[in-house]
């Protein structure tokens, strides 16, 4: 299934292994279509764990600070 990568523009084919582990194994619908390319996907990953990293910091140095109060 052909699809544009939402954010470079990149065309790719979402192959049919592809749609049959997102919806064997992740339980994706099985009408859901791709919206990234791999590269994007990595880079949006990436930037998912450091949000989550900094947050995650974030709320230690505010328990921290609680302790000391």
């Amino acid at each position: 299934m052909p699809f544009t990568c939402k954010d470079c523009g990149k065309q790719e084919v979402w192959t049919a292994g592809q749609q049959k582990w997102w919806h064997e194994q992740m339980g994706g619908d099985v009408e859901t279509t791709a919206v990234r390319c791999r590269n994007c996907r990595a880079k949006e990953r990436a930037r998912k764990a450091e949000v989550n990293r900094v947050r995650e910091e974030g709320l230690e140095r505010k328990r921290r600070e609680q302790g000391k109060g």
